[in-house]
Order: C-alpha cells, then sequence, then structure tokens
C-alpha cells in the first residue's frame, strides 16, 4: 500500500517536472521567435514600404484635385445663410449636388 503511494506521488512528481520543462522550452521558442522578428524588421527597408503604400493614395488623391478643378472651373460657389457652400454651374445654372465636388486631403 505504502509503495503504490510512493509510487504515484513520483508518477505525480514526474509529471510536473515535465509540464514544467515543456513551459521553459515554450518561453525560449517565443524568446527565440521574438529575436528573429526584430532581426528581420531591422533589415527591412520600411521607407520603401511605406513609400509604396503612400504612393496609392497620394495618385488618387492628385486625381482628385484635377478633377476637383475640372468641375470649380465650370462652377461657382455659393454661401448659403447657415454657411454651408453650394456649387451653381456656369453652364445650367443648377445647384450641384453636394458629392460633385469632391473632397480631398491638402495635407498630402
Amino acid at each position: 500500500m505504502k509503495d503504490k503511494k510512493i509510487m504515484k506521488n513520483y508518477i505525480y512528481d514526474l509529471l510536473f517536472q515535465l509540464l514544467f520543462l515543456a513551459c521553459w522550452i515554450v518561453l525560449i521558442y517565443q524568446i527565440v521567435l521574438v529575436y528573429k522578428l526584430k532581426k528581420e524588421a531591422k533589415e527591412m527597408n520600411i521607407d520603401s514600404i511605406a513609400e509604396e503604400i503612400c504612393k496609392k493614395s497620394l495618385l488618387y488623391n492628385s486625381i482628385l484635385k484635377e478633377e476637383n478643378k475640372k468641375l470649380k472651373s465650370i462652377t461657382y460657389e455659393i454661401i448659403e445663410k447657415d454657411g454651408t457652400k453650394k456649387y451653381r454651374s456656369l453652364i445650367t445654372n443648377e445647384i450641384l449636388p453636394d458629392e460633385i465636388i469632391l473632397e480631398y486631403d491638402n495635407n498630402l
């Protein structure tokens, strides 16, 4: 009876040690993985990636600016009593819907 209890405690102790060892292995693996990712991040040329991402936005912005120039060349601005801006066509003399005058970011 005592031998079974000792054997049972020995097995539990062994399982606990294996679990503890597995946790250390996972921790070391994560540390190595983070080190590798940091090394890869340093090797990447971040400026070229950022430029590539921004290039599409800049192109889209320039297209919107050109479209606005075309639209504004055939419209004139009316400021309502409440302060809102409306655009009236020089050709048809109709007020254009707000969506026609495109918004773009001046900061880009």
